[in-house]
């Protein structure tokens, strides 16, 4: 199964530190794993060390046309890498 996480940051927190729990744990089970972020964080580097393909979805003003980009881009990962569930945290 392919599963995509997002999130708004990789920012140690508590929504980020769960979706990092759950997602060590589905690829562990031999799930592939992907992972959409807004910016950066301190968790990149665990993120991409338990070989969870990280993407990113760029937000760099909150306007309408940027949230809808984003949406778009989604919508590619979503199609490109096949994703069965979302995982919004």
């Amino acid at each position: 199964m392919n599963i995509l996480y997002l999130t708004g940051s990789l920012n140690i927190g508590g929504t980020e530190v769960y979706a990092l729990t759950l997602a060590k744990a589905m690829r562990n089970k031999g799930h592939n794993v992907f992972w959409a972020t807004i910016k950066d964080g301190t968790l990149k580097s665990e993120v991409l060390s338990h070989n969870i393909n990280l993407k990113y979805c760029n937000l760099k003003k909150r306007t309408p046309w940027d949230f809808i980009a984003s949406v778009i881009r989604i919508g590619k990962i979503v199609n490109n890498e096949k994703i069965d569930v979302i995982h919004a945290v």
